[in-house]
């Protein structure tokens, strides 16, 4: 097989998960190997950790097109939701989104309202008087 080009940081998030996938499976891996890449992807899609899931996700936004289809070639299963860029950009005059998809899961878009957030704001509270402290003692005055 050809090794895969990726970025550095790709590698950094493959990494992380190759150590949380030899803890759970209790089997050693080799980055040099392309069948433990793949399995170490693969895992990803039955595992229930969240800390596995997040550098999955860190790992598969790191990735190019490019990269993407040279490890769906070598047999890894990989899912980017809407995020996948193998058809082309749509022109600017189409209708705007109305739904994502991400892992399977299609979601329907609401309109953004906009929220005044001076309204929000915690109004500050009068100055407290500083205390004074001699030898781990608060000194009243």
């Amino acid at each position: 097989m050809v090794p895969i080009n990726m970025s550095m940081d790709a590698r950094m998030m493959l990494t992380r998960m190759s150590l949380i996938y030899e803890r759970e499976q209790g089997r050693r891996v080799r980055m040099s190997r392309d069948e433990d890449l793949v399995a170490i992807i693969n895992f990803a899609l039955q595992s229930l950790n969240k800390e596995y899931r997040r550098y999955y996700d860190a790992f598969v936004a790191l990735l190019s097109a490019g990269e993407i289809r040279e490890l769906v070639a070598q047999g890894a299963q990989i899912y980017r939701g809407a995020k996948v860029g193998d058809t082309p950009a749509a022109p600017s005059d189409a209708a705007p989104v109305t739904a994502r998809t991400y892992r399977g899961v299609t979601q329907e878009l609401t309109a953004a309202v906009p929220v005044d957030r001076r309204e929000e704001a915690v109004k500050p509270e009068a100055a407290a008087k500083p205390k004074r402290i001699y030898r781990g003692r608060v000194v009243e005055d």
